[in-house]
This record gives C-alpha cells, structure tokens and sequence, in this order.
C-alpha cells in the first residue's frame, strides 16, 4: 500500500435487513463477515480496532469479494438508519468520514421512509410537501455526527425514487 495509507484506517459496513461487519485485519488469511440481524438495537460485535484497520491486501480482497457475496441474495430492502448508528459508534470516539452509497430508498429499521413518488401530488398544493424532509431522523444523525467530528457523503444510485429531500439532512 501507499505511504499515503500509513495512517489512515479502513472499515466497511454493508447493510439490508441485516447489518454485515468486515474484519480487515492483517493478520488473518481474509476478511471475516459477522452479521446483526437487530435492526432496531443494533450492536458493534467486534472492537473497533478490528473494524477499522490500516489498508491492506484483506482491503483488496474485500472489494472483490463484496460483489459475489451479496448478487444472489433475494434481499432488496435497506436499513440505512441502523447501519448509520452502528457507524457512527464505530467513529465516534476518533472522528472520521463515512462514504455513504445507497442504492434504494430506506423502508426497514430506524429512519425508514414510504414513497412519496406520486404524480397526483404534482402541480397540487401538496407538491410543496415533496421538499420537506418526512422524518428528523437523518438530521439527528447529521447533528450527531457533526459533533463527534464525523463528516458524511452520500451517493445515491437508484434507479427509482429515493427521497433526497430527507435524505439531504444527512450531508448539510
């Protein structure tokens, strides 16, 4: 690895209806996957400095593994809200950044969202509504993060609807 990694520490969540932990650590063989199906108290099942490590060949092997891990899985709902909170415990005592990609709207766990894609709200009155953010949970997590020093970028790569008007308190 780079010099420029030297310091720097590496951890990866991924999430639907369950919450998945890497273990990057040199040490082992490959990364090991623990799982949390709690999405309402989720918990961090290994220590911090197991989650996050400094980069390393187990990193490389997990961006080839996470593609073949999950593209036959029959799950399409997400829990962003948990694996958010669980995120932010991870850093909150060291600060840091978390590179968020969602690929469909939350509908399971905290911070869940129902659609609101309705072409008889436009051109109404109520189109106004579709601005607003439907919950205070993702501003929550933004106030949270701001002050443990934890920064947030979203990336979004849904084909369908996703409400980034709620969605967007989570990076101001």
């Amino acid at each position: 690895a780079s010099d420029v990694y030297k310091r720097q520490r590496f951890g990866f969540i991924t999430y639907d209806t369950t919450i998945h932990f890497y273990s990057l650590d040199p040490s082992l063989k490959r990364p090991h996957m623990m799982t949390v199906s709690d999405i309402e108290n989720p918990f961090v099942p290994i220590t911090t400095n197991s989650i996050l490590t400094p980069y390393s060949t187990n990193t490389e092997k997990l961006f080839e593994l996470i593609p073949t891990i999950f593209e036959s899985s029959p799950k399409t709902l997400s829990s962003l809200g948990a694996a958010l909170n669980v995120a932010m415990r991870v850093l909150e005592d060291t600060g840091g950044k978390l590179l968020v990609f969602q690929s469909s709207m939350p509908y399971y766990g905290p911070g869940y969202m129902k659609s609101r894609d309705s072409l008889s709200l436009l051109g109404d009155d109520k189109e106004k509504q579709l601005h607003l953010p439907q919950t205070e949970f993702y501003k929550t997590v933004a106030k949270f993060c701001a002050e443990k020093y934890i920064t947030v970028d979203l990336f979004s790569f849904s084909s369908a609807y996703t409400d980034l008007a709620t969605l967007s308190d989570l990076v101001k």
